[in-house]
């Protein structure tokens, strides 16, 4: 769906909460965001559904009828999880799509999702800790740890955001220096990098001797 609207996929990522698409670029519009984040979603349902309607056919090959049985459930948690309106799940991102289309602002549709997320994020910290220490510690364990990668997820989300903010509109020559110092061509590096650069901090020189030549 991203490649249909011209939106480059690196590769796509396997871990512990199933595959996750390195996308270069953000959606064009917010109709076009909405459609790929909520394809994952659909996936796992559309695959739950698949194997849940296949186990009469394997009634009689156990083995099997098994996996089945596994995959349906697993695949319908995973999409109702993914679901979450939490960013950077897909939840999150049909969330942010919504949004984005009310107000127009994919920066701060951005942020109030990835505010959501984290939301969500801390809801799972403190279940997982009560679930602990009410006696189920690896479930309540578990759940923490989903809580926690959500929260690192969506608060780099927003320092991205921030920190994009701060250098929209802004050009490269703001950010740089035009004062270069005027050094002898007789100086020796050493000197050079103990009397300019590590007392001033200074990275750019102009040398002096026969042909002036700059040195940055």
């Amino acid at each position: 769906m991203a490649l249909r609207y011209k939106v480059p996929v690196n590769r796509i990522t396997l871990f512990i909460f199933g595959g996750v698409s390195q996308i270069a670029g953000e959606p064009p519009s917010a109709s076009a965001e909405f459609l790929i984040a909520v394809v994952g979603p659909l996936t796992s349902f559309a695959l739950g559904a698949l194997f849940y309607y296949s186990e009469p056919l394997l009634i009689n090959i156990a083995p099997a009828l098994a996996v089945a049985k596994c995959l349906a459930l697993i695949n319908g948690m995973l999409g109702l999880f993914d679901l979450i309106p939490g960013f950077p799940l897909d939840g999150g991102r049909v969330f942010r799509a919504i949004v984005w289309g009310v107000n127009k602002n994919f920066r701060r549709a951005t942020l109030i999702a990835a505010s959501t997320g984290r939301f969500f994020a801390f809801f799972f910290i403190i279940v997982g800790a009560w679930m602990a220490l009410r006696g189920s510690f690896i479930n309540g364990l578990w759940i923490a740890f989903i809580g926690w990668f959500l929260e690192s997820a969506a608060g780099a989300q927003v320092q991205q955001q921030m920190v994009q903010g701060l250098l929209r509109g802004h050009k490269v020559s703001e950010a740089m220096g035009n004062a270069c110092t005027h050094v002898t061509g007789e100086i020796t590096l050493q000197k050079l990098v103990d009397d300019e650069v590590l007392t001033y901090g200074r990275q750019c020189f102009l040398v002096d001797g026969g042909t002036t030549r700059s040195v940055c």
